[in-house]
C-alpha cells in the first residue's frame, strides 16, 4: 500500500475539513406567495425565495393572484384560475433558471474556496487567479 507524502497528508486533511465545513452549505429556492405584501384587491405577489445560512433574499416573479386561486402547499396556481396553466410554466421555467444559476453560483464558489484554501498549501497555481 502506498503511503502518501506528510504534506500531501496534511493537504488532504484540510480539503476534507473545507468540504464539510459550513461554507459548502447549497443554497435552496422556494415559490412563496408573500400574504405581507397583499394589495387593495387582495391580491399577494408571487415571490421566490433563496435561502442560505437562514438568511433569505426574494426574487418577485412579477404576478400577484389572490387567495382563492393559489395553492400554498403545491407552491402552484390553482386550475380555477383562467390561466393557470401559463402561469405553472412560467413558475416551472423561472424555478429551474434560478436553481440552475444558484447552483452554477454555488459551484463556482467552492471551488474558489478550495482553490484560495487548499491549493496554496500545495503550491499549485490557481488556473482562475494564476497566484
Amino acid at each position: 500500500m502506498r503511503t502518501l507524502h506528510p504534506k500531501a497528508r496534511e493537504s488532504l486533511k484540510c480539503l476534507t475539513h473545507c468540504l464539510t465545513q459550513k461554507s459548502f452549505v447549497m443554497a435552496s429556492v422556494t415559490i412563496v406567495f408573500r400574504k405581507d405584501k397583499i394589495n387593495r384587491k387582495v391580491q399577494a405577489p408571487i415571490h421566490f425565495r433563496i435561502t442560505k445560512y437562514g438568511k433569505s433574499n426574494y426574487v418577485a416573479v412579477g404576478t400577484m393572484i389572490s387567495a382563492e386561486h393559489r395553492d400554498d402547499i403545491k407552491k402552484k396556481v390553482k386550475s380555477n384560475h383562467k390561466n393557470s396553466g401559463r402561469l405553472n410554466s412560467l413558475l416551472a421555467t423561472k424555478f429551474a433558471e434560478l436553481q440552475d444559476s444558484v447552483l452554477e453560483h454555488e459551484t463556482i464558489s467552492i471551488i474558489r474556496q478550495i482553490y484560495l484554501i487548499w491549493l496554496p498549501q500545495t503550491n499549485i497555481l490557481c488556473p482562475i487567479t494564476n497566484q
